[in-house]
């Protein structure tokens, strides 16, 4: 079971996190582009929830193994404790609006995934080193994917700036 779990992680990650870090590094191109000007307010909030998809692309996978293994308990108490922390959260994220929302999200639902893994790796005894080596190629040439797109950003604004300036 565990070399089935960090196969589905390694594959899953190869198409989730590409695609989360790429969008999150061109979001305040792709939110206006696609929606228009006035959803750019919602571009940090999807940042923001882009990295709890991240993980939740991960723990996802987990989800079915305490009950395959007969211990459909494990996911009750759980959910019994998450819960109550996530309504909390929710209620204080809102004061401060869609970023407040999303930063509740993406720490309290993204925080309690890493965890939520760290229960059934226990649970099963499993070694964390097996699913850093399934996930980190991907993880990894996707940071490297997002820095060379916020790097290109950075020089074709700075170009743009410089052919500007000649122009007065």
């Amino acid at each position: 079971m565990y070399n089935a779990f960090l196969k589905t992680a390694r594959y899953t990650s190869v198409l989730a996190f590409p695609a989360a870090l790429g969008l999150f590094a061109v979001a305040s191109q792709f939110i206006p582009l696609v929606y228009g000007a006035k959803w750019s307010p919602s571009v940090t909030p999807l940042q923001l929830v882009l990295f709890y998809g991240l993980v939740r692309s991960i723990s996802r996978i987990s989800e079915s193994i305490p009950l395959v293994i007969g211990r459909p308990d494990v996911g009750f108490k759980w959910d019994l404790v998450l819960f109550p922390i996530v309504v909390l959260g929710l209620w204080v994220g809102s004061k401060f609006g869609l970023i407040g929302v999303a930063a509740a999200v993406t720490l309290i639902l993204g925080g309690g995934s890493i965890l939520w893994l760290g229960v059934v790796f226990r649970l099963m005894e499993w070694k964390y080193l097996g699913l850093w080596e399934s996930i980190s190629p991907a993880l990894l040439s996707s940071l490297g994917m997002a820095g060379l797109v916020y790097l290109c950003k950075f020089f074709m604004l700075k170009v743009d700036l410089h052919l500007h300036a000649k122009e007065d």
